[in-house]
């Protein structure tokens, strides 16, 4: 079953003060979204990546790089933006704190889709113009290594690594194969032919199922990597490019290169899809999702610009245009809570206890987070344990956590009536990614 939504940048609903112009003479809509991260874009013709603020969509700053910029990855906890430059045979380095080029590192042909190691050692660029992935190491920015994934006749699309580090995934669109390399070696371990013309491949966090885009059958191929044969085949729209899926695996985003340009949404428990359709924009090009599965940022070409697509109300909520216009194709959304862990927060600073020796103290999870904070927090007084208790909140939620105290701590506030004690969360997210808040509580004894 599909459904679409048809919703254009030329849409007069938000009139007067509440839009401004995208490029090309349409409607940019102005919304603050709740999202904390930066919003980067290439774009061919200004030969330019731009970042742009991801809840405003004001431009932070553009960044002239080489020809025909494509791919965008931020390794890990390097606070670098590595560009895929395909009409000049390499890839620019940007510091996302300074957005100026630090770097160029030459590679071989027509580099275009790349994709970072979990670790953040390493940036896999697919070589389209080659049967090879060019393999750059973040510490010292040059290329260590090009691995071929086929016969000379493939033509190197996209590369997918896995969660664990382990195993490479590679998109050949020349001989329609998917490749898997050894992602320390660069060994071909396996591979299996696809339908004609596949584009890009997202692996779930399991490692055992992977979707993939082939974009001349108009369709997303579930495959069983461990089998290596696909298991079901999923009708979307006219050519299917990048791929997303979101961090609860609930469901998969697909841009299309399509006119107009088409974002379709894969419910993965029933398989239906859905569709979000930019009506005067002529082609999406990359997509990108926030941590926590609520937005995605995509790429529109002709008018150039970003749309941002709200998944709780399947609608567009934003359309920025892209400084100078030009040919959008590569799309990152720089999201802080998708590498540093849930956000979390304890707004109360006095805690009363109760007469059963539980303290209830109030943890919040922030909306940005992915799916959940999930940890343990911990009371603790010149590195003594005074209790400790777990928790999980959805994203958004707020909850007191029930912590019981040791007796040494009970007994302490019995003879002082107010204990002053370090409060510390220590939470993970979906993606297994931790992050700790901590502050000073003071506990009260129970009124008598």
């Amino acid at each position: 079953m599909s459904r679409t939504l048809t919703i254009g940048v030329f849409v007069a609903l938000c009139g007067g003060a509440l839009c401004s112009q995208i490029a090309g003479g349409g409607v940019a809509y102005v919304t603050d979204l709740r999202a904390k991260g930066t919003a980067w874009a290439t774009s061919r013709g200004p030969d330019t990546v731009t970042a742009f603020d991801g809840a405003t969509g004001k431009v932070l700053a553009t960044i002239p790089v080489g020809k025909a910029p494509m791919g965008l990855a931020i390794p890990r906890g390097s606070n670098k933006l590595y560009v895929g430059n395909e009409g000049s045979n390499s890839v620019s380095v940007i510091s996302v704190a300074r957005r100026e080029v630090i770097a160029t590192i030459d590679v071989g042909s027509r580099p275009h889709h790349m994709y970072a190691s979990e670790d953040g050692t390493r940036v896999y660029v697919a070589e389209f113009g080659t049967n090879k992935i060019g393999v750059i190491d973040t510490m010292t920015d040059s290329l260590i290594g090009e691995w071929a994934t086929g016969p000379p006749t493939e033509r190197t699309h996209a590369p997918a690594p896995t969660l664990d580090g382990k195993t490479l995934y590679a998109v050949n669109s020349g001989g329609n194969t998917l490749a898997a390399l050894d992602a320390k070696t660069g060994a071909i371990q396996w591979s299996m032919p696809t339908g004609d013309n596949p584009s890009e491949l997202h692996v779930r966090r399991d490692g055992r199922t992977g979707y993939l885009s082939v974009r001349n059958q108009d369709e997303i191929d579930v495959i069983d990597l461990v089998a290596r044969q696909v298991v079901r085949k999923i009708p979307v729209g006219d050519q299917p490019d990048t791929v997303q899926i979101a961090p609860d695996e609930s469901f998969l985003v697909v841009a299309l290169r399509a006119t107009p340009a088409e974002v379709d949404v894969i419910d993965l428990h029933t398989f239906s899809v859905s569709k979000v359709v930019f009506s005067n924009v002529r082609l999406a090009g990359h997509n990108w999702l926030s941590a926590n599965g609520r937005y995605s940022y995509v790429s529109l070409d002709d008018p150039g610009g970003v749309g941002v697509i709200d998944h709780r109300t399947s609608s567009i909520v934003a359309t920025w245009p892209y400084p100078g216009g030009g040919s959008v194709h590569g799309m990152l959304y720089d999201d802080p809570r998708a590498t540093l862990g849930p956000g979390m927060s304890m707004p109360l600073g006095r805690v009363s206890i109760g007469s059963n020796g539980v303290a209830r103290i109030r943890l919040d999870c922030a909306e940005e987070t992915a799916v959940f904070c999930r940890g343990t927090l911990v009371l603790a007084k010149e590195r003594l344990r005074l209790g400790s208790g777990r928790f999980t909140l959805k994203a958004g939620a707020s909850a007191g956590v029930a912590v019981k105290l040791t007796r040494r701590a009970s007994k302490a506030l019995a003879e002082t009536g107010a204990l002053a004690t370090r409060a510390t969360a220590t939470g993970t997210d979906v993606l297994g990614h931790e992050n700790k808040v901590s502050r000073t509580i003071i506990l009260r004894g129970a009124r008598r």
